[in-house]
């Protein structure tokens, strides 16, 4: 299966980083999501509930961003990646966390990994 469900740069505000003073504000991040799942149902039946919400999931990654108010944004991209495929039908997830503001010099840092059920 190929089918994949997608979402490109999700922008959130939150609480981030190392640094006492990464701690005491919020930074950007920017989240990449490919879910696979065979999506066949749904472009057949045009109901959302036999596909992934892409809201619901932009939602959630959110909330864990601010709940987690995690120091590395490896720590954050594991923790994002266990709740999806606990609580969604994907066989796979990537995801990509970009802190675009963290090195003057470079466009932007980050992580991407890949994990599957």
């Amino acid at each position: 299966m190929s089918d994949e469900i997608f979402i490109n740069n999700l922008k959130i505000n939150t609480v981030i980083g190392i640094y006492s003073w990464e701690r005491q504000i919020n930074q950007l991040l920017l989240i990449d999501v490919k879910l696979t799942y065979d999506i066949q149902k749904a472009g057949q039946s045009d109901d959302v509930n036999d596909t992934i919400d892409y809201k619901e999931i932009c939602t959630k990654i959110e909330e864990i961003c601010h709940q987690t108010q995690a120091k590395l944004i490896e720590f954050l991209a594991e923790k994002i990646c266990q709740y999806i495929l606990e609580h969604y039908p994907c066989t796979k997830i990537e995801l990509t966390i970009k802190k675009p503001q963290a090195i003057f010099n470079a466009e932007s840092v980050g992580v991407k990994i890949v994990r599957q059920k």
